[in-house]
């Protein structure tokens, strides 16, 4: 209830914001309307990465990383370059894919252009089960929650992946 009101009052700040920089010449309403889109935009990506994170309670997140609707990562933790064994700028701008094991690219593909061309582009909060490789090539079995957001008109996507456990990372997908 309390993140809903400041997602509320976020947006009706937004929309103030808006509409006093169209009817002003002083570019520091502008400015004043932009922070409020970035700041209502962070939050919901804030919202989104919690809402993710819920669904793996109890479990120990082993990385966060976001990538754009053309499937390039744009950001990553810490935690995800010691897991998979690149650094940081090494990932940025690569595509997703190559933290993919082989076995889940093609499924990868194909559910990223579903959610795509569907109306709301968010994909669902349910885990995915699959295999992540590392750098060295190695596979693990991985559980993921999807989120997305939307920040200065572009569509991002933000992985929440923790080791499967359970599974071995030869059995089958």
């Amino acid at each position: 209830l309390v993140n809903g009101q400041r997602t509320e009052d976020l947006r009706h700040r937004v929309e103030l914001a808006r509409k006093l920089a169209e009817h002003s010449n002083d570019p520091r309403d502008l400015a004043i309307a932009q922070q409020a889109e970035h700041e209502l935009a962070e939050h919901m990506r804030q919202s989104e990465i919690d809402a993710a994170r819920m669904i793996l309670t109890g479990e120990d997140v082993i990385a966060d990383i976001t990538c754009n609707d053309r499937g390039l990562i744009t950001d990553c933790d810490a935690a995800a370059t010691v897991i998979f064994g690149w650094g940081r700028e090494e990932l940025l701008g690569k595509p997703i894919t190559i933290l993919m094991a082989d076995e889940v690219i093609n499924a990868h593909t194909e559910a990223f252009r579903k959610v795509l061309n569907t109306k709301d582009k968010r994909p669902r909060h349910e885990p995915l089960y699959g295999y992540a490789r590392k750098r060295t090539g190695e596979r693990f079995a991985v559980r993921v929650v999807l989120s997305g957001f939307w920040e200065n008109q572009e569509h991002f996507f933000q992985a929440s992946i923790q080791r499967d456990k359970e599974k071995k990372p030869d059995s089958d997908v």
